[in-house]
């Protein structure tokens, strides 16, 4: 079992963790670092469920990556941060699919 799903493959892991950096990096420029208490990896692949294949060659992750942002600050949806981090996570989605072997 790999550390973020059942396809247990140590250059998956690596892709995957490099892809939430990322996405850590996008969260940690927005919002003041000092306002958040914990960002957690949660559903599947916080769970180790998460869905990787490999075909011809490139990874595919299958499942949406869900993070859980802990602040001591209440940010609406509608907030202009939420919305930029929102925007900045769609513009590399397509970073983590077909990624060659």
């Amino acid at each position: 079992m790999g550390k973020y799903s059942v396809f247990s493959n140590l250059l998956a892991d690596k892709l995957f963790e490099d892809y939430l950096n990322k996405l850590t990096s996008i969260i940690l420029f927005n919002i003041h670092p000092k306002s958040i208490k914990s960002i957690l990896l949660i559903g599947g692949y916080g769970r180790g469920e998460g869905g990787i294949y490999l075909e011809e060659g490139n990874y595919y992750f299958t499942n949406d990556i869900d993070l859980l942002v802990i602040t001591n600050k209440y940010f609406k949806k509608t907030d202009s941060k939420i919305k930029i981090i929102e925007k900045q996570f769609d513009s590399i989605k397509s970073e983590l699919n077909g990624i060659k072997k």
